[in-house]
């Protein structure tokens, strides 16, 4: 107590240099990881993080102070980052999205996806990654889109084979219109809670684009734990 009384700065200084500080730190561990989505989600909400904190000119500043940094640690791993860089280059080809059109077109419903694969795959041009969702993500969707009977209420929870890769489309082809408004109700109540709160749904979500992480434990046993923590806090 008496340090911190003679050293007033040191508190304010530390709030705002400590969340930068986890900021650097993970994403070079998630860039080392390979995570793509998980680099999208922690620029996303680190950015609104600046906004809601800093003015403009704070943010020029810190941003300059911020790339040098991150990117030593990022060089001083460049071996393990090139496939990274690799699988970003090839994620954005448009042989990624004319592959889409002809997946739909081939697809037999009737066949399992996985193993099933209409289109044929070249490394060269194409991101592996994107290739497999693809046929999964237009299995489920195909076969949603041709029973209007399930419009509303979807076709029925763990239809969509067991690794759909894409949470957001999962929901919307397993539980329908209805379904796909109640979470979203359910995620609206959650972000609204608190400012971290609202950051920790949108990491959700967005990572949900690709992983079907709202059927993970990990993340969604501290999800509830912190709603828990929040909603006690609120209250008491």
């Amino acid at each position: 107590k008496k340090f911190f009384s003679n050293h007033a700065y040191f508190v304010p200084l530390f709030s705002v240099l400590y969340p930068l500080l986890l900021f650097v730190v993970f994403t070079v561990l998630i860039a080392i990881n390979g995570s793509r989505i998980a680099l999208v989600a922690q620029a996303f909400v680190f950015l609104i993080f600046l906004v809601k904190q800093f003015s403009v000119r704070s943010i020029v500043i810190l941003l300059m102070l911020l790339i040098p940094v991150a990117t030593i640690g990022l060089q001083e791993n460049k071996e393990k980052l090139a496939t990274v860089t690799d699988r970003m280059q090839n994620l954005f080809r448009i042989e990624n999205v004319e592959m889409i059109g002809d997946v739909w077109a081939k697809i037999d419903t009737e066949l399992d996806p996985v193993g099933n694969d209409v289109v044929f795959y070249d490394d060269e041009t194409q991101d592996q990654s994107w290739w497999m969702r693809i046929h999964k993500w237009t299995y489920a969707l195909k076969i949603y889109v041709e029973h209007p009977i399930s419009y509303l209420q979807g076709v029925g929870p763990g239809f969509a084979t067991a690794a759909l890769d894409g949470g957001i489309i999962r929901i919307f082809v397993e539980y329908g219109i209805i379904g796909f408004l109640m979470f979203g109700v359910l995620f609206w109540i959650i972000a609204r809670q608190s400012f971290v709160l609202g950051m920790m749904t949108i990491v959700l979500l967005v990572n949900m684009i690709f992983f079907d992480a709202y059927l993970a434990y990990k993340p969604m046993s501290l999800l509830f734990l912190m709603i828990g923590f929040g909603y006690s806090k609120n209250v008491l």
